[in-house]
């Protein structure tokens, strides 16, 4: 049964009803314009046929000649759009095309064409009056119309048709597959959405990858929950235990913040002997002492528990950056206490610095290319279209530099692979001394490198040339090698400057750009740059 409740139904009702809409309306408009152009066409066509015998004509008028009237009005019946045809002279004599005056049952005023003196321009002598046959222009015109007016209606339904389909195909039916899927799948689990290759980049790819995200946390949370209640019932068991032996950090801190007490791990991690005198408040440890008094008061207001990973505050300047690991929980005293009734903040510290920097050494590994550390490609896309879009938003400017070094294959070949690699360090070295330290550089590999920057406030050619200059000038002097020896070395560079015009362009597209801007390059003698700058959006892809 249908039912209008159904976002399938109505997309294609809504559709119906504008193609009918656009195909009615335009059919009809369609059909007026033509029926006007296709008679304007007709008697235009008459005119140059007339316009075809005016001299005939004009001699004709001027000698008062039968034999060439006749001649000019044979002519001018042979097509078969013409009724008639009278010819006459300023001297009152006329020729018709059955010799007799043309009376008005031919219809409508007939063509009219002013005849001059075949010897003085500008002197009328007669006048050249066809009489067209309307009614076979009138059926050929809405032939014509009519043609033209079905066959606008059926490419508008066609597209219609095809357009609905593509909906049912593309949209519909993956929204249903995802809805359904989602029906099934527990937010405890492991069990996430499938997108579809056709969909990964899509708007369908990017919802199906927020609700993988939003499961990910139902499913983060839900654990995490369970395994701080876990915690917090073994921290009231033994708490005492805890407290005195634990390799953790544990202290406790009074609804102003303060630290009131605290275990030895807790001392070292947090470095209180190095507080200044006074009560040490627990936010003068932290990197971010917003944050933490925001979470010490909404554990105390709202009893929640809280864990993150925060970074601590350095105690002098060779004091390299730390962090660790807490657990923020509301703890109230016993009665028999001296703080009967008093609130607290009960905080687990666990210092997490050597985890830490392993995992920044490892990105750092993962991203950064060995030998020059520069960037390298993995996640390339990435960081070029986060700095893209950075451009897009303040409408600036955004250009990319394919570089390839020239003649660096011979040192390899001529001198090793390790004075190859001093040749690639000098370069990234120099590459730096030519890039501001907010652009990008990359080793895409080998010898070929890439730099992308923000051009403020909009491209300007003439710095894009100071730079590429200023990195050829850089990179065509000497770089020494071992033994005394130096490599000599150039550069080609291939730039795409675009800007907000050239949003339409994805990375890659940008970067094919610049490799043919390099490739002009290598083609002209290498050692010289050139900048590419891509068509603009066209106003019809602004509009779609």
């Amino acid at each position: 049964m249908i039912t209008f409740k159904k976002l399938s139904v109505r997309i294609t009702l809504v559709i119906s009803f504008f193609a009918l809409l656009v195909a009615g309306v335009g059919s009809a408009v369609s059909y007026t314009d033509t029926l006007r152009q296709e008679r304007n066409k007709a008697y235009a066509r008459i005119m140059e046929l007339a316009k075809t015998v005016e001299k005939s004509a004009q001699i004709a008028a001027y000698l008062d000649n039968q034999e060439i009237a006749d001649d000019v009005i044979g002519g001018l019946m042979n097509n078969e759009v013409v009724a008639g045809v009278l010819l006459k002279s300023q001297s009152g004599w006329h020729s018709t095309n059955d010799h007799k005056p043309l009376n008005d049952a031919l219809g409508e005023a007939p063509l009219a064409l002013d005849l001059d003196s075949p010897f003085s321009p500008g002197e009328k002598v007669g006048v050249l009056q066809i009489f067209p046959k309307h009614d076979i222009i009138e059926r050929n015109a809405k032939l014509i119309a009519r043609n033209q007016a079905l066959l606008l209606s059926s490419y508008t339904l066609i597209v219609a048709l095809i357009i609905m389909l593509a909906i049912q195909q593309i949209f519909v039916r993956t929204i249903k597959t995802v809805a359904s899927t989602l029906n099934r799948i527990d937010p405890s689990g492991t069990k996430r959405l499938h997108c579809p290759l056709s969909h990964r980049k899509d708007e369908i790819g990017h919802l199906i990858a927020d609700i993988n995200f939003l499961l990910d946390i139902s499913h983060f949370r839900i654990h995490s929950e369970r395994e701080l209640r876990e915690q917090l019932e073994k921290l009231e068991q033994r708490f005492r235990l805890l407290f005195e032996n634990a390799s953790v950090g544990i202290c406790v801190l009074n609804e102003h913040g303060d630290v009131i007490l605290h275990n030895p791990v807790c001392r070292e991690v947090l470095r209180l002997d190095a507080a200044p005198e006074g009560p040490a408040r627990v936010e003068q440890f932290f990197k971010d002492a917003r944050q933490i008094n925001r979470i010490v008061f909404d554990t105390l207001t709202a009893g929640e528990l809280t864990n993150g990973e925060f970074e601590l505050a350095t105690t002098d300047d060779l004091d390299g950056p730390r962090w660790a690991q807490c657990l923020f929980s509301k703890a109230r005293v016993s009665e028999t206490s001296e703080f009967e009734g008093s609130a607290f903040v009960q905080m687990i510290v666990i210092d997490i610095t050597e985890r830490k920097i392993e995992e920044l050494q490892t990105r750092f590994k993962a991203e950064r290319d060995p030998l020059t550390k520069l960037f390298n490609r993995n996640g390339l896309e990435t960081r070029l279209n986060l700095m893209r879009d950075l451009a897009l938003q303040e409408a600036c400017g955004f250009a990319i530099f394919l570089m390839d070094l020239d003649n660096f294959k011979p040192i390899n070949d001529n001198y090793g692979h390790e004075a190859g690699d001093t040749v690639l360090i000098a370069v990234a070295e120099r590459l730096l001394a030519c890039f501001r330290a907010n652009d990008i550089l990359v080793r895409l590999g080998g010898d070929e490198f890439l730099a992308a920057l923000i051009c403020k406030p909009a491209i300007n050619q003439a710095d894009l040339s100071r730079i590429a200059q200023k990195t050829i000038r850089l990179l065509l002097q000497d770089i020494p090698l071992n033994q005394g020896r130096n490599a000599n070395i150039g550069v080609s560079i291939g730039i795409c400057a675009s800007g907000p015009e050239h949003a339409h362009l994805s990375i890659a597209q940008l970067i094919d750009h610049a490799d043919k801007a390099m490739y002009q390059v290598k083609l002209a003698g290498k050692n010289d740059f050139c900048i590419s700058v891509p068509s603009p959006m066209r106003r019809d892809q602004l509009t779609s």
